[in-house]
């Protein structure tokens, strides 16, 4: 994944400009974060979903975002930004900026330990 090439998006820990908006709870960890500008960033953490973009605060916990739509993550055209939408329990859709190509896979598999990983963490135990 070549994060070193990244541009917008970091791992395992939070750009300083994100976490001037954002506070972090107890015990609470930096997985993936993207600073683009003062009104498109996101952060997200071993618990919550946080950022914001055109105009919308987002702050959700993790386990509520039910869907998510990448669209063009491979950045055709050129493209060095995205937009995924998060449908979340509630009903209600948001939307964040993510930078496209190689670093949008931090955000995609994000959201798939959470969809596919983190369900079935139980069953994964050995038996004592």
């Amino acid at each position: 994944m070549d994060p070193s090439a990244w541009r917008w998006t970091r791992l395992g820990e939070a750009h300083p400009e994100v976490l001037r908006f954002v506070g972090l709870q107890l015990g609470e960890l930096p997985v993936v974060s993207f600073f683009r500008s003062e009104v498109s960033w996101y952060l997200f953490t071993s618990r919550r979903v946080l950022g914001r973009f055109s105009g919308q605060a987002v702050e959700v916990a993790a386990l509520d975002v039910v869907s998510d739509s990448f669209g063009n993550f491979k950045g055709y055209g050129g493209r060095e930004t995205g937009v995924m939408t998060l449908q979340l329990s509630d009903g209600v859709e948001v939307s964040l900026e993510y930078e496209t190509f190689k670093a949008s896979m931090a955000p995609i598999y994000y959201m798939m330990y959470w969809k596919h990983k983190y369900p079935i963490l139980d069953k994964l135990k050995a038996e004592p």
